[in-house]
């Protein structure tokens, strides 16, 4: 039966939740008899990601253990057999606790988790960045190489915050409907892949608008540079031969 949700109409993600349902991969909320709500701006929980990882594998042969290998995923929990799958897997390692280790089935998604999960799940092919995509992902992020690995793949592109710049905020939580186009791309391709690092923003202090070279600029901008709509650098300065403030080439 396919599914229709009643609240992702218009929603940017629309096509690719469609596609989840259709595959199967997600039922969301049945609210009344019939009526489905799919809820896309709500994170995506650990245990979630799991039943949408499980069902897009189809491991028709796996047999979940009689014992959990999780303290706090017992073998009567809902998405049980799909944690003991991720884990069968290798996709999650879960944490390390005093008495156990723990999956943490409740607990929201983070970006650089996903990045991570979808990079196990295609069985974590090799990937070597010369430089991060992602003004805010270093060599020091724990899950770089995987984060770079999904950019190059076109799985998420992350915002774009000007200047060539693009931000990937690894430690956000992913929302429902993120998750469907993450898992959507992987599957069917992604957008433009992104590598490499582009991000040249103007010497501080800048204006946060594209200029007009030659036109006027305030006294107070002195010294400030700024980018015309073309990306061509300028600055507010005065000339010997014209003292009044203007955006001329840096």
């Amino acid at each position: 039966m396919q599914i229709t949700f009643t609240d992702t109409t218009g929603h940017v993600f629309a096509s690719e939740i469609d596609w989840l349902a259709a595959a199967g991969i997600t039922r969301g909320w049945e609210v009344a008899p019939s009526t489905y709500e799919f809820r896309p701006q709500s994170p995506i929980l650990r245990g979630e990601m799991a039943a949408f990882l499980y069902r897009l594998a189809e491991p028709e042969s796996f047999v979940p253990p009689a014992t959990s290998r999780f303290i706090d995923v017992p073998t009567d929990f809902v998405f049980y057999k799909e944690i003991a799958w991720l884990a069968d897997a290798g996709i999650s390692r879960g944490w390390t606790a005093p008495g156990g280790a723990e999956f943490r089935p409740f607990l929201t998604t983070s970006r650089d988790v996903m990045a991570t999960f979808l990079h196990r799940f295609e069985g974590s092919p090799d990937y070597v960045s010369t430089a991060s995509p992602f003004r805010d992902v270093t060599e020091t992020t724990v899950f770089a190489p995987e984060i770079a690995w999904l950019a190059a793949q076109g799985i998420s592109t992350g915002w774009d915050v000007r200047f060539g710049c693009y931000e990937y905020r690894p430690y956000q939580n992913v929302t429902r409907s993120e998750m469907a186009a993450f898992i959507y791309r992987m599957v069917n391709g992604g957008t433009a892949p992104r590598a490499g690092n582009t991000c040249a923003p103007p010497p501080p202090p800048y204006v946060d608008y594209h200029v007009s070279a030659g036109a006027f600029c305030k006294s107070e901008l002195a010294g400030w540079y700024g980018l015309t709509e073309n990306g061509v650098l300028m600055r507010c300065i005065t000339t010997p031969q014209d003292t009044r403030y203007r955006w001329r080439s840096a």
